[in-house]
C-alpha cells in the first residue's frame, strides 16, 4: 500500500510505518503522476485535490491535515468514490494564541486598548469559540456573528451590527464559494465601510474571505485602522500594497504550532484506522514525540505580558522575514520556503512559568502555561 503525503506533514512514520510505504512530495508541486499509484493521499492546504489530480489513480482515501477543506473538490471526489476527511480544530489553539499575542503587541506598540474593548468574532467554531474564552481572560468584551448558531458563548449579532460596534474584528470562517452562506469576499467594500474608523482587523481564516482591493481602498480612507494579516488572497503571491499596509504580516503560520501540526496527522490517523479496520495501536504521545517543557526562566522574561507572549509566538520575527522575502523579489518561492522551514513553536501549554503571584505569571497560567521546574533547551 502506498501513502503519498505533503512533505510538511509530521508524524507519518510514527503512525503509518509498517502499514504503508510513505512517499513525501512538495505539496504545491503534487501532480497526477505523483499520486497515480497511491492508495492514500495526505495533504495540507496548498494542494488542490480535484478530478484532474486523482482521475485514473488508485487513491481511495484523502486526508487533509488542516482545519479547512476549501482546497478539496468534494463533489469530484464523491463522484470518483474517494472518501475524504479533514482535521477540524487541529490547530485552533495555535491560532488563538497567535491572535492574542498580536493584540497584546499592538496594545504595547500602538496603544490599542484591550481591557474593556469589544472584540467581534466572525465565525464561532473551533477557533472562534476558544478565542471568545481567551479574550475574556484579557478583560475584553466579546460579541459574535455566526448565522449557523442559535446559541453562542457571547451575544450573537448580525454581521453589520458586529462590524459597527467592534473595536477589534477577528475572522474565523472557512472559505466557501457556494452554498447558502458563501464566505468568498465576506468583507467587501460595503462591509468594510461599516467598520469603525479605528478598527483593528485580524485576518487568520482564508485569504479569499476579504476583498483585498476593497480593503486597500477602505484602509486608505481610514489611516488609523490597524491590520493583522496572516492569510492572503492569492497565496503564494502577495499583493505588495496589502503587505505594505499591514501593521503585522506573517506567511500563513498562525496555526503552525508543533502540537497543531501533529494533531492534524493524529486525527487523520484515527479516521484511517476506522476506514481501513486497522488496530489503533499508536498513542497520541507516540505520534507527538518527546516534548521537553520550555521555561520562561525568570521573572525578567515575564516583565510584561507582551514580552512573554512574543517569546512563545515570535510575530516580530515572522513579520520581518516575510517583508525581507518581498523586498528580495522572492515572493512566491520565499513564501512557501518560510512555511516549510518554519522554526519550532510550541503552544502555551509547552511552556512553564515560575510559581509566582507576579501578575504576568498569573496571566500566563490563565492562558495555558504550566507551572514547573525550569528547563533549558
Amino acid at each position: 500500500m502506498l501513502l503519498v503525503a505533503d512533505e510538511n506533514i509530521p508524524g507519518l512514520e510514527a503512525c503509518f510505518a509498517g502499514r504503508a510505504e510513505i512517499r513525501r512530495i512538495p505539496g504545491r508541486q503534487m501532480s497526477p503522476d505523483d499520486v497515480r499509484h497511491a492508495d492514500i493521499l495526505l495533504v495540507r492546504s496548498v494542494t488542490k485535490v480535484n478530478r484532474t489530480l486523482l482521475e485514473g489513480s488508485r487513491v481511495r482515501y484523502v486526508g487533509t491535515c488542516t482545519i479547512g477543506r476549501d482546497h478539496i473538490d468534494e463533489q469530484a471526489l464523491e463522484e470518483l468514490g474517494v472518501a475524504v476527511m479533514s482535521a477540524p480544530g487541529c490547530n485552533a489553539v495555535a491560532v488563538v494564541e497567535y491572535v492574542l499575542t498580536a493584540l497584546v503587541l499592538l496594545e504595547q506598540l500602538h496603544g490599542l486598548p484591550l481591557s474593556g474593548s469589544t472584540l467581534g468574532v466572525i465565525g464561532c467554531g473551533q477557533v472562534g469559540g476558544r478565542l471568545v474564552q481567551a479574550a475574556r481572560q484579557l478583560g475584553m468584551n466579546v460579541v459574535v456573528c455566526d448565522p449557523f448558531l442559535s446559541h453562542a458563548p457571547a451575544p450573537l449579532l448580525s454581521l453589520e451590527e458586529l462590524l459597527s460596534q467592534a473595536r477589534i474584528v477577528s475572522l474565523h470562517v472557512p472559505l466557501m464559494h457556494r452554498g447558502p452562506r458563501p464566505t468568498h469576499h465576506l468583507l467587501g467594500a460595503r462591509e468594510l465601510a461599516c467598520m469603525r474608523p479605528d478598527v483593528c482587523l485580524v485576518q487568520t481564516s482564508r485569504g479569499g474571505v476579504v476583498d483585498e482591493e476593497a480593503l486597500l481602498q477602505s484602509f486608505h480612507e481610514h489611516p488609523d485602522r490597524l491590520l493583522i494579516m496572516d492569510v492572503w488572497q492569492d497565496e503564494p503571491r502577495l499583493n505588495p500594497d496589502v503587505l505594505a499596509r499591514a501593521t503585522l504580516a506573517t506567511p500563513h503560520v498562525a496555526g503552525y504550532s508543533y502540537e497543531g501540526k501533529f494533531r492534524g496527522t493524529w486525527m487523520i490517523y484515527q479516521w484511517l484506522c476506522k476506514q481501513m479496520d486497522w488496530p489503533m495501536d499508536v498513542s497520541w504521545e507516540q505520534c507527538l514525540g518527546e516534548r521537553t517543557p520550555v521555561a520562561l526562566e525568570t521573572l525578567a522574561d515575564c516583565h510584561s505580558l507582551s514580552s512573554a507572549l512574543l517569546a512563545m509566538v515570535p510575530l516580530l520575527r515572522d513579520d520581518a522575514t516575510l517583508r525581507a522575502v518581498q523586498r528580495a523579489l522572492d515572493s512566491e518561492q520565499g513564501f512557501d520556503r518560510l512555511r516549510r522551514d518554519y522554526p519550532l513553536r510550541f503552544e502555551f501549554s509547552g511552556y512553564t512559568v515560575p510559581a509566582s503571584e507576579h501578575p504576568v505569571c498569573a496571566q500566563l497560567r490563565a492562558l495555558g502555561c504550566q507551572t514547573g521546574e525550569f528547563y533549558r533547551t
